[in-house]
């Protein structure tokens, strides 16, 4: 039975790896790491070639996530009462850091309802999009990275990204902490 996915995986090629993207950036609540993770195996890309999928995975995924936006953007009342857990925490995170929440929490599963956040907030599309992908492009480029590294071994993907993302989350909040009060500190002098 895996063979016969993974065969099937295999012949739809890098148009699957693009729509198991789309399918992640517009929430829907579907495994999707698990293909891309079998993906970055499968495909066996080079360094190169990681780097242009890693584009268009961002680009996919980006394209996405308007479906979101445009729902919060649209449904905003709607949306708040069905998820109001989700949410709230996707909300404290684009309270605290603005609209560059969009990009910090991309990687992290907070990152699926920012999208929600950002349409209720009506985050202009340009900077939506800009802020979308700029978060998105290293997570993607790190899955296939790491899908090649452990032979499209999602436990140990898994087990990798728990040991390291808090680390990384927590070094990048002391780089923008230190960045905002450098800068308010420069407006004020």
């Amino acid at each position: 039975m895996l063979q016969t996915i993974m065969n099937y995986l295999n012949d739809i090629g890098m148009i699957g790896l693009f729509i198991a993207m789309f399918i992640k950036g517009s929430t829907l609540p579907l495994p999707s790491l698990i293909f891309i993770v079998s993906y970055g195996y499968l495909l066996n890309p080079t360094k190169q070639e990681m780097i242009w999928l890693a584009i268009g995975m961002s680009l996919t995924f980006t394209v996405a996530s308007y479906i979101p936006y445009m729902i919060g953007f649209k449904l905003e009342q709607k949306i708040q009462k069905k998820f109001s857990k989700q949410l709230a925490k996707a909300k404290f995170w684009f309270k605290r850091y603005g609209e560059w929440s969009i990009c910090l929490t991309r990687p992290f599963t907070i990152g699926m309802y920012i999208s929600y956040v950002a349409g209720i907030g009506k985050v202009p599309y340009w900077r939506y999009t800009i802020l979308t992908f700029t978060g998105i492009i290293p997570w993607s480029f790190f899955i296939l990275f790491l899908s090649k590294v452990f032979r499209g071994n999602l436990s140990m993907i898994v087990m990798t990204l728990r040991n390291y993302s808090l680390p990384i989350g927590f070094i990048i909040l002391v780089l923008l902490v230190i960045y905002f009060f450098l800068s308010k500190h420069r407006t004020k002098g």
